[in-house]
């Protein structure tokens, strides 16, 4: 992350919005329509409201389109790139296990 110029209060913003709109997606499945929740927390049941997310997501250079995260600048790809690299050490984690 230091080589990259990410901070880490930066980069933990960074995952929970590009994790909002997949957890809103879930959550979404999880209430009945027409049950209590159902409309107040509709894409916003991860803390995040979906919309917010995407806009964020935007800002760090990134687009979100049909769940798939795609960077479109240096910025974008540095912090998809780190994304990636802690992903393959958390799978080597789990892996011990």
């Amino acid at each position: 992350m230091v080589d990259k110029k990410i901070g880490l209060d930066e980069f933990n913003d960074f995952l929970m919005h590009l994790h909002a709109p997949e957890r809103n997606a879930h959550i979404n499945t999880l209430r009945e329509p027409g049950k209590p929740g159902s409309v107040k927390y509709k894409d916003k049941g991860s803390g995040i409201h979906t919309d917010v997310a995407i806009e964020k997501l935007k800002e760090y250079g990134v687009d979100y389109i049909d769940g798939q995260a795609i960077p479109f600048n240096e910025k974008g790809q540095a912090l998809m790139d780190t994304f990636k690299d802690v992903q393959k050490f958390i799978q080597g984690t789990l892996n011990i296990y």
